[in-house]
């Protein structure tokens, strides 16, 4: 459920357009995205393909509005504002794509739910993700217990992708084509959700919405508050999902999870996660800053770096992220943290995109490959860890035409952000992509 709560700085700034010029939109879309759309019944849309389909809505938006009101800086603003102020209640807005990907996990594991944002609950205070039955709920909970508790922070792991995307566009594509304002109101919106999770709100929040839903199950959300759902299914991997006891209604399980309901020790570890969010704010991105230029002529190399605080199947993660753009090569790092209840976890994920020039035309190639030690078997009190990998590599036409795209991944069992595979898993896009200018 989501609740709406020498060295020169910028050095992008000298090649953006002017404010009323129609800047560069980037379209990709994942058309297919193999085992998952035909695994278990199919899941569609798979996580990438819902993060393509919004990253799609906003860039398709903001080139329409730019056209409509091109050299109007004052009302393009205002209407982009407004845009974006009613997308996240709708298909295709940050919303829906927070509940998609809590759908993604619960489709993976053949449980079929519905996406509340296809009511249009504009302004709503909640999104829901509803027509899940307990029983559904309860065998995950008592098969797969890691998947259980990453059900519950895929929500707040989509907004964070879906910024990472926003920045990969903007330091490697240029143009900063989505405004501070979207940016702001994502990282807010995810760092509020975890920070908030131990105030009284949720608790009346809570009470609310059993009240509202009454005896019919299938209204109810699958989960309620998600960090706190988070915490407690964390700290109790073999507690049966059924414990929670009677709904009030005394019809099915009491789905919500309410601060009084955590421990002392669970209230603990979430007014911390709730402190470590405001990590996320360490991003020049959210302040305009595009990037740090070091080097001249072909050694000149643009940097920027971010630091992503995540929850995760087993704990959190603190990620320091480091973006090189060379004019032959590109660069992505990022060193990982991983902690659980007993000790730290490192891990590594490089990304390298470079030119490749053929007879049939010129090709970004972008080989990927990451390492770790996570808690074994996702497990948040244990000390014994696992050491797991992905290799990925895609391969992208650099011409403006539509073109098709293809990304083959392959990884260990582990939790990484954005693949909602906690198992080992080979995977196979193939999607559209291209450039409008």
């Amino acid at each position: 459920m989501l609740a709406f709560s020498h060295v020169s700085v910028n050095a992008q700034e000298p090649d953006r357009p002017p404010e009323d010029a129609i800047r560069p939109s980037l379209i990709e879309l994942p058309v297919l995205d193999l085992p998952g759309n035909v695994a278990n019944g199919g899941v569609l849309p798979s996580m990438q393909q819902s993060l393509g389909v919004t990253l799609s809505t906003y860039s398709l938006a903001r080139r329409g509005i730019a056209t409509a009101f091109r050299g109007k800086r004052r009302a393009t603003q205002i209407a982009i504002g407004t845009f974006d102020a009613l997308v996240a209640f709708v298909p295709g807005g940050f919303g829906w794509l927070h509940e998609e990907w809590h759908r993604a996990v619960l489709s993976q594991h053949g449980v079929s739910s519905f996406n509340g944002t296809y009511k249009f609950p504009l302004f709503s205070d909640v999104i829901t993700v509803s027509r899940v039955r307990d029983e559904d709920l309860a065998r995950l909970k008592r098969e797969h217990p890691a998947v259980q508790v990453r059900l519950m922070e895929a929500g707040v792991e989509s907004t964070y992708q879906l910024l990472l995307a926003l920045e990969r566009r903007e330091f490697f594509f240029g143009g900063m084509e989505f405004s501070g304002l979207l940016r702001w109101t994502l990282v807010s919106n995810a760092i509020l959700y975890v920070a908030t999770g131990t105030l009284a709100l949720v608790e009346e929040f809570t009470t609310d919405r059993n009240a509202e839903d009454g005896s019919d199950v299938s209204v109810r959300d699958f989960t309620g508050n998600d960090v706190t759902a988070w915490v407690f299914d964390l700290h109790r991997p073999e507690e049966a999902y059924e414990a929670r006891g009677t709904h009030p209604s005394g019809v099915g399980v009491d789905r919500y999870i309410s601060p009084t309901d955590l421990t002392r020790e669970e209230f603990s570890f979430l007014r911390l996660q709730g402190r470590l969010a405001f990590l996320n704010l360490l991003d020049p991105f959210l302040f305009g800053v595009g990037g740090f230029s070091v080097g001249h002529g072909d050694r000149r190399v643009r940097l920027n770096a971010t630091i992503r605080h995540f929850l995760t199947s087993f704990g959190y993660s603190i990620d320091a992220n480091l973006f090189v753009a060379h004019p032959n090569r590109d660069l992505v790092l990022a060193v990982r943290n991983y902690f659980n209840g007993e000790r730290w976890f490192p891990g590594v994920d490089v990304e390298l995109r470079q030119s490749l020039v053929t007879r049939r035309g010129s090709w970004h190639v972008s080989p990927r490959l990451a390492l770790w030690l996570q808690p074994d078997e996702q497990r948040f009190r244990t000390t014994d860890s696992r050491l797991g990998g992905l290799a990925a590599i895609s391969l992208r036409s650099k011409s403006d035409g539509l073109r098709p795209y293809l990304e083959v991944e392959a990884k260990s069992a582990g939790w990484v952000p954005g693949i909602v595979h906690l198992g080992a898993a080979l995977s196979v896009r193939v999607g559209l992509r291209v450039v409008l200018r």
